[in-house]
């Protein structure tokens, strides 16, 4: 059967199929007000956990929330197109953070950048979002570019950062002190 000019304009577009966008300004190592804008089709949301603190109280055995811990990590496959502006961009960045040809590495502050990850509806109106702060390439993965295929180029990265803060003001990362037998639980 052949293929009718309606089934062609109807078919999806990949590079407008992202539901995840990764917005930041002033890249380091971007040339001056180097804004990346990156989109995906997917994220890997960091998750969380809490050590258990014991408590023994005469006799009895007390569970207390212990300190909170974090991934810190940030991993997304961004889409790129044939140009692979993208891929320069990340690679230059992260060449900061350590360079193998001469061992160098910035400060910290020279490197470390804040950001914010919107999660979007199919409409891509912002559904959720998250900043990311003291962010940083951490690994580009391969990247995979076939002649034979007309989808968009995907490039995996995993971004190390300090902590996150939720739209709604929690924060990603909470720090808990135990105090003694009658000491209280600090959140700071």
């Amino acid at each position: 059967m052949p293929i009718t000019i309606q089934q062609i304009a109807a078919a999806a577009d990949p590079l407008r199929q992202f539901n995840v966008e990764l917005v930041a300004g002033g890249i380091p190592g971007g040339g001056s007000g180097q804004v990346l804008r990156a989109r995906s089709r997917s994220i890997v949301i960091p998750g969380s956990s809490t050590d258990d603190a014991e408590s023994v109280f005469q006799g009895f055995t007390v569970m207390y929330p212990g300190r909170g811990q974090y991934s810190r990590k940030l991993a997304v496959e961004v889409e790129e197109t044939s140009n692979l502006e993208m891929y320069n961009l990340l690679y230059n960045w992260k060449q900061l953070t350590w360079d193998p040809e001469s061992g160098v590495q910035l400060a910290s502050q020279q490197f470390k950048i804040t950001a914010e990850v919107h999660l979007l509806r199919g409409d891509k109106s912002i559904a959720g979002k998250f900043k990311v702060f003291g962010m940083y390439p951490q690994e580009i993965g391969d990247v995979t570019a076939a002649s034979d295929s007309s989808d968009a180029i995907r490039i995996p990265v995993t971004f190390n950062y300090d902590f996150h803060k939720l739209e709604n003001g929690k924060l990603g990362r909470i720090n808990i002190s135990i105090g003694g037998f009658g000491g209280g639980i600090n959140i700071g």
